[in-house]
């Protein structure tokens, strides 16, 4: 983002132009607040590196992949019969999850050296 978007004036005229009346009230009296954290808090953001966007998007999807993987492994076993607390078991295992690091730790080697 561009210092200049940060100021007020520029919002107020794009605000003024904008069509929805509704959104433009609300967006115009949460302006003030909006603006003096800008101004005095300290935003972090990551340090980029060479692939960056490529690892974020590996560890934005790895856990979620991994949940949806186990939470699958999971009913297939309800129906087969096994009681929830079996099934839960089978998959919350220490070998399961190091197999899933292991794996994520190779995806980000490639994700951060650019696939070779």
């Amino acid at each position: 983002m561009k210092k200049e978007a940060n100021d007020i004036r520029v919002i107020q005229k794009f605000l003024a132009d904008a069509k929805d009346n509704r959104v433009t009230e609300k967006m115009e009296s949460s302006l003030p607040v909006l603006m003096e954290q800008l101004e005095s808090y300290e935003l972090y953001t990551n340090d980029p590196f060479e692939n960056g966007t490529n690892a974020r998007e590996v560890l934005s999807k790895a856990l979620i992949d991994k949940s949806k993987a186990d939470r699958e492994k999971v009913m297939e076993l309800l129906e087969k019969g096994n009681t929830r607390e079996e099934a839960v078991k089978e998959v919350a295992t220490e070998e399961n999850f190091q197999e899933w690091l292991r794996g994520l730790r190779e995806s980000l080697w490639t994700a951060i050296n650019g696939g070779s």
